[in-house]
């Protein structure tokens, strides 16, 4: 035998040991990749999650973490799917039985072509949200299986409460979750793209966390019955709409950030019953006008939580409402028409207002139209501002308890008029024929807490451009304690404000604050330089004229367009 031929031998008696010892298919040619056996960590398979070129995973001999099975990844003992290759093209997977658990993170991989999904008897738990990358479209239980089993392709508990996970790929514009269900379980609907509209029985009595996290529902009814809507249960559902909204009767409770960016058109009515709003519960993308209040509701976030920070109460449950300030700024009701003796009765330290028959806006109003016939105002009548869809209390009387204030229509003028009971009669105290001698109505006019009453004045200056002068009044003294000049007011931007303070007698005008971070990494802020100033009235009792200022120099206001103005 030459040597040239004893190297060819050689060199293909090499090729083979090298093939025996790799799993078949490890090749590039067939889209396989093989773990070395000193993998143990999840990153050393993560970057494989969306990687379409690979159709199945093998593990070296001697892992001690991972093991394949049919090219599949697991644990080692084979209990927990970890990861389905992306680049498979079948359309239907059983997972082997032995499975317990399918890992919640990363177990399908973006671009696999399954439609069905077969689980297994030994099965102990399941989170949908691990596949909504997939366009699954049916899952199959096993029947032996003591913990699931499936309806028409949907996954149940096994005793059929519980909606544990919705195909991600089912593409039908509407479902009707099946009567006697009891639970949306967590995840259940993320991220689906298909279902438009969901029916939910009168059963349903909790929707759980993430449940319909970033879907792409625009409809669901809320069961009368419900106890708990989970945290984040609709967060990021763009375009989820209610209208007037009466929260289900059986809430107790209601979970941070639970509706964030739906779009709630109308009122907010909350049942009788809860004793607790997390913070920032209740952000909502459009405006609401009256929110009916619950007598039986004296926390609003937290208190430990309230103590690190210092935002109003209301800033903290309707926070992060970015589309307009007027989002956590409506009028605050008890339910409507209900008696002042009734409201009160759970609060045995407030003295009802005198002449104030029932906790809402239209109490006040009454109130406030006798005390103004009694002062000679005989044709006065409060204003409406229906042209305004910003508004955010209709008609424009705001109320605190024991203090009330309106804007009337009389004789041509538009006035602003202040009311209290404190000497234990509802009267008429102050009038106000200036602060809005140019007809502009508020965009908002609220009492905040017992000390602040707020309006919002469209600037008139610019009447064309979203812009307003954001008051702020002592509800006691009812004289002005700050005010801020707001550019696109809709967008309710730090930088975008200009400063007011009132000083010695005298309205300050300044630029914004700016913010900055000193070395040890301190959050440091500097004042904006003043820019205006003008005197205003002093030993006044009511409010005094606002005067409003042009822009200061060299603000421009040219860049404000319709494109960059966005009205929902």
């Amino acid at each position: 035998m030459s040597k040239k031929t004893f190297q060819l031998i050689a060199l293909m008696i090499m090729m083979i040991c090298i093939l025996s010892v790799s799993p078949a298919g490890c090749s590039e040619s067939d889209h396989s990749v093989t773990l070395p056996k000193d993998a143990k960590e999840r990153d050393d398979y993560l970057p494989l999650m969306e990687d379409t070129s690979i159709e199945n995973i093998y593990v070296e001999d001697g892992n001690d973490f991972f093991r394949s099975i049919d090219g599949v990844l697991f644990t080692k003992d084979g209990k927990e799917l970890l990861l389905y290759p992306a680049g498979r093209h079948e359309e239907s997977y059983s997972v082997p039985e032995g499975t317990e658990r399918i890992d919640d993170d990363c177990s399908f991989g973006y671009g696999c072509a399954l439609k069905t999904l077969e689980l297994p008897a030994s099965l102990q738990s399941f989170c949908s949200e691990n596949l909504h990358r997939t366009e699954i479209e049916r899952y199959v239980a096993d029947l032996a299986s003591p913990v699931f089993c499936d309806v028409d392709g949907v996954l149940f508990s096994k005793d059929l409460k519980t909606l544990v996970a919705y195909p991600p790929g089912r593409q039908e514009n509407e479902y009707a979750v099946p009567d006697g269900t009891e639970v949306i379980g967590i995840g259940a609907f993320y991220e689906n793209k298909y279902v438009i509209n969901i029916l939910l029985p009168e059963s349903i009595h909790t929707i759980g966390i993430d449940a319909f996290y970033m879907s792409y529902i625009e409809s669901i009814n809320l069961p009368k019955k419900m106890r708990s809507i989970g945290w984040s249960a609709f967060k990021d559902c763009y375009s989820l709409v209610f209208s007037d909204l009466h929260l289900p009767e059986g809430l107790t409770e209601i979970e941070a950030m639970s509706f964030e960016t739906c779009q709630l058109l109308g009122t907010l009515h909350i049942p009788e019953g809860v004793t607790l709003i997390d913070q920032e519960a209740l952000c909502f993308q459009a405006k609401l006008t009256d929110i009916y209040w619950p007598d039986s509701l004296n926390c609003f976030v937290d208190e430990a939580f309230m103590k690190e920070w210092v935002w109003d109460k209301l800033e903290m449950v309707f926070g992060w409402n970015d589309t307009g300030i007027a989002d956590y700024t409506c009028v605050m009701h008890a339910h409507e028409g209900t008696p002042v003796s009734e409201w009160i009765k759970n609060y045995p330290h407030i003295v009802a207002p005198q002449g104030v028959d029932t906790m809402d806006v239209n109490g006040y109003t009454a109130a406030c139209d006798r005390a103004m016939q009694k002062a000679g105002y005989k044709d006065a009548a409060v204003c409406y501002n229906p042209e305004e869809k910003w508004m955010a209390v209709k008609p424009l009387v705001a109320y605190n308890l024991h203090h009330a204030a309106a804007v009337y229509q009389y004789q041509g003028k538009t006035i602003l008029c202040g009311f209290d009971d404190l000497d234990g009669c509802w009267k008429l105290k102050w009038v106000n024929e200036t602060f809005l001698d140019d007809g502009n109505l508020p965009v908002l006019f609220a009492f905040y807490g017992e000390d602040s009453l707020r309006i919002i004045l469209p600037d008139a200056t610019f009447p064309d451009l979203l812009n307003a002068i954001d008051y702020r009044f002592d509800a006691k003294t009812l004289k002005l304690s700050s005010a801020l000049y707001v550019k696109d007011y809709l967008w309710y931007e730090y930088y975008d404000l200009w400063q007011c303070r009132l000083q010695d007698n005298t309205l300050i005008y300044a630029y914004p604050d700016e913010w900055d971070y000193g070395d040890e990494g301190k959050q440091l802020e500097e004042k904006g330089e003043d820019f205006a100033s003008v005197e205003v009235e002093s030993g006044t009792v009511y409010l005094p004229t606002a005067v409003r200022l042009p822009f200061p120099p060299g603000v421009d206001f040219e860049y404000v367009t319709e494109e960059e103005t966005i009205i929902p």
